[in-house]
């Protein structure tokens, strides 16, 4: 392992707390130096966007990228999970980064992250954006749930199982999996195809 990225959704110990219900933000601060100290470098911060809880924190997150080599990104909360039936204001654009630091300049884009920085910062600020610019036709990724199931989209229902699966047998489904990717997802006409909550889907 040569990289890290890390959620991080609030710097503000008390919203912490309320979010994870267990740990504290000092111990991520702690694991962020403690990961640099062991030698990882352009570290990712993944922060998801939620109105009314961290939209007033858009400034502080990328204000870290002046004094650090990070990548600081913001992705649209996707209406999937519990989240489906939140309210709409919830969601926000990711242009609203843009909006609240209009200094900001684009920079290289990378996978499907939209980037930016500001003047003379050592990091960089990623913009991804699901739900607001549809970027399947680019998307090259497909997921293994901890159960073993090979997912082509986070949002499909579809899902092929991998356990047991040796040799030809498992390169045939992997290959069936990305094959079958659908084409796009339907977030802004209904909530995610998936049944799971993101958290038993996995990176």
């Amino acid at each position: 392992m040569d990289r890290l990225n890390i959620s991080l959704d609030t710097l503000r110990p008390d919203r912490f707390a309320a979010m994870t219900r267990l740990g504290t933000l000092q111990d991520v601060l702690a694991g962020i130096k403690a990961a640099e100290a062991a030698g990882f470098r352009n570290l990712k911060f993944d922060t998801v966007l939620i109105g009314g809880f961290n939209d007033d924190e858009i400034e502080d997150f990328v204000n870290l990228s002046r004094e650090h080599p990070w990548e600081m990104r913001f992705i649209e909360l996707m209406p999937m999970g519990p989240c489906a039936g939140w309210d709409r204001s919830r969601f926000l654009p990711a242009e609203t980064v843009l909006d609240r630091m209009a200094e900001l300049e684009p920079i290289e884009a990378q996978g499907v992250a939209r980037r930016y920085q500001l003047p003379g910062a050592l990091g960089t600020v990623g913009l991804i954006s699901p739900v607001s610019h549809d970027f399947c036709a680019d998307c090259r990724r497909i997921r293994v749930t901890a159960d073993g199931k090979l997912k082509g989209c986070l949002h499909s229902r579809e899902e092929i199982p991998l356990r047991g699966l040796h040799g030809q047998a498992l390169e045939d489904a992997v290959r069936r999996g990305i094959l079958h990717k659908p084409e796009r997802h339907h977030l802004t006409e209904r909530s995610s195809d998936t049944p799971r909550n993101m958290n038993q889907i996995g990176g």
